[in-house]
């Protein structure tokens, strides 16, 4: 009678260490998936804006090498070109 309430009382107690050992492992294993989910999901979105940002600079880099127009603007931006015959008036203190 004590053999098989031993053998019975093992039995249910190594099932019980198994179910905790399995749980702990299973819960752990699911929150670092679970990270690892987010942070490949911020890398994607990250892409994606680099994509679209990349796209945007292939356009306008099309546009500074094919576009006279643009050309002109940008030269007139960034280097205060004019044409011949212009008068450039600089305000000073403009009220804002």
């Amino acid at each position: 009678m004590w053999t098989r309430w031993l053998k019975l009382t093992l039995a249910i107690t190594a099932s019980c260490v198994v179910a905790v050992w399995l749980a702990r492992i299973y819960s752990s294993g699911y929150a670092e998936m679970r990270s690892l989910d987010q942070q490949i999901e911020k890398i994607n979105s990250d892409n994606a804006k680099l994509e679209q940002k990349q796209r945007g600079l292939e356009h306008r880099k099309h546009m500074l090498e094919t576009d006279p127009l643009t050309i002109e603007i940008e030269a007139r931006n960034r280097l205060k070109y004019t044409k011949k015959g212009e008068t450039i008036y600089v305000v000073e203190n403009w009220p804002i």
